[in-house]
């Protein structure tokens, strides 16, 4: 089935706020209190990632490519914990926590995005 833009923006924040669901339930140091908070935290990451992701990731290239992409997982980890500074019903206990849920939030991310095809 083909989606319109606007469709497939509410079916990505959808799967996101399924995948943040997910990382809350698996992930001891996450907590997000209600549904509400998902969606919220699924919007501010969507939002993050979209428009501060690209410009860390340019900035930190070299180190990038020494680790093989690697570090962009830490990348992301330093994005998880700008999006729990900036939504108040989600919060991660420490650093660890973010690396460990960066990459957790990647895979079921890919793994409900091959679910849904456009």
């Amino acid at each position: 089935m083909r989606y319109n833009d606007g469709m497939k923006l509410i079916v990505k924040i959808l799967i996101n706020a399924l995948a943040f669901y997910l990382l809350a339930y698996l992930v001891p140091g996450v907590k997000i209190d209600g549904y509400e908070a998902i969606l919220v935290t699924s919007l501010v990451w969507g939002i993050v990632t979209t428009f501060i992701g690209p410009v860390i990731k340019i900035l930190t290239l070299p180190i990038n490519l020494v680790t093989l992409g690697l570090f962009t997982f830490v990348i992301n980890a330093f994005l998880l914990i700008l999006t729990d500074k900036l939504v108040a019903g989600f919060s991660i206990n420490s650093f660890t926590t973010a690396l460990i849920s960066a990459v957790l939030l990647s895979l079921i991310n890919g793994f409900l995005n091959a679910l849904v095809k456009d």
